[in-house]
């Protein structure tokens, strides 16, 4: 009997190291709730970023939607620390946030596969287009095709997101296509 009282005195703990446990666990537990919604606030802002962007290289849209996760931060989460700390954390963060964005979308992103399966008659109009903004008919003069096969490239194109048709009615392209049409480019010159 003498042996499980001293075996229950050496569990027993003090109320203030129990509290100081409890504090620390608390925290732990804010932090890691803290990063939880910290993580999928950064994973809805990407999963938006690559719905409207894409993969395209643009360094502005990166820092857009950074100052969205800033403000996101500056609104949904108050830390108790001193107003200037929690503002270089925060501004910090969506540096790191934005700049993670950008090379990871653009790191990842092959222009080669925007060429892929596309026709002869495609890869000429990518080439045409890149010169600028053009009618149907002066394609169709230009290039010397039937307006059916032409109408079907341009389909398939516009599908791809690499040529769409201006309020003037002139086939343009994109941001993808533009990047397309540079690889088609390169890719001949090399040749």
């Amino acid at each position: 009997m003498a042996s499980l009282e001293r075996q229950l005195a050496l569990l027993s703990v003090p109320a203030s190291s129990m509290f100081s446990q409890l504090y620390a666990l608390l925290v732990a537990g804010v932090v890691l709730a803290l990063l939880a919604a910290v993580s999928v606030l950064g994973l809805l802002l990407g999963v938006l970023y690559a719905k409207m962007f894409g993969a395209r290289e643009n360094r502005v849209k990166a820092a857009v939607v950074a100052l969205l996760f800033l403000v996101a931060l500056e609104l949904l989460f108050n830390i108790p620390l001193p107003s200037s700390l929690v503002h270089l954390t925060y501004t910090s963060a969506a540096v790191v946030y934005g700049s993670t964005l950008y090379l990871t979308y653009t790191r990842s992103f092959n222009p080669a596969g925007l060429l892929e399966g596309l026709g002869d008659l495609e890869l000429k109009l990518l080439t045409e287009l890149s010169r600028g903004g053009v009618k149907l008919r002066m394609l169709q003069e230009r290039l010397e095709v039937d307006r059916n096969s032409l109408l079907s490239s341009l389909s398939r194109l516009e599908e791809r997101e690499l040529v769409e048709l201006d309020l003037e009615k002139r086939y343009r392209l994109t941001e993808l296509g533009r990047l397309a049409a540079l690889k088609l480019t390169r890719r001949a010159r090399l040749a």
